[in-house]
């Protein structure tokens, strides 16, 4: 487990605790870092797979284990409760902590996340997925802006894309491991089993 503690320049401030999505590395949120820390203790961990973390969660990539997981970071840190934060499939991990552990959750904030996979986003994970298996991580790398940003911002920031690309490729976590973290968002649970996300109590 790797997971960075960033204690912030009030004293006792509440946590946040940051989940990337497919990337699922704590660098993730290097530019929203500085900010965050000016009021709250942030920690940020890295995903089972992903970044310096080479173990898969203890039940594979189900949001169910990576929920476990998220928890385990809770306890492993000192962190009783927090304001969860998590892009994409790290929304997901949040919303499902909240449903099981909602005492561990002060709030919730889900960034680009979904209940259910609209038809949209399954042809986004089906066309990643035909990229990884038949023209490789490289491949795969250079087309995440296309799924990921607007045409007009990637031609004003092309230099930051290839910035990105090439640390995408540098930290690439295997095509197993990204196969698998593909899976588990894009075969979300139907509808009905989400409702009890509307349901959903995080304490103050």
């Amino acid at each position: 487990m790797f997971f960075d503690i960033r204690e912030s320049d009030r004293p006792n401030a509440p946590t946040v605790l940051l989940s990337a999505g497919l990337g699922g590395a704590a660098g993730y949120w290097t530019p929203q870092l500085a900010a965050l820390q000016a009021r709250y203790r942030v920690v940020a961990y890295d995903q089972g797979g992903t970044g310096r973390n080479t173990n898969a969660p203890v039940d594979g990539h189900t949001i169910a284990a990576m929920a476990d997981e998220a928890a385990a970071v809770l306890d492993a840190s000192g962190t009783d409760d927090c304001h969860f934060v998590g892009h994409a499939l790290g929304g997901l991990v949040g919303l499902e902590l909240a449903l099981r552990r909602p005492e561990r959750v002060r709030s919730l904030t889900v960034v680009n996340g979904w209940a259910a996979v609209h038809a949209h986003t399954r042809r986004c994970f089906e066309m990643r997925l035909a990229l990884l298996r038949h023209e490789g991580p490289a491949a795969y790398a250079r087309a995440q802006p296309i799924f990921l940003f607007p045409a007009d911002w990637l031609a004003r920031n092309a230099d930051r894309a290839a910035r990105e690309e090439a640390h995408a490729i540098a930290a690439f976590q295997g095509v197993d491991t990204l196969q698998r973290r593909i899976a588990s968002p894009a075969s979300a649970p139907p509808p009905s089993s989400w409702r009890r996300a509307t349901t959903c109590w995080c304490p103050a």
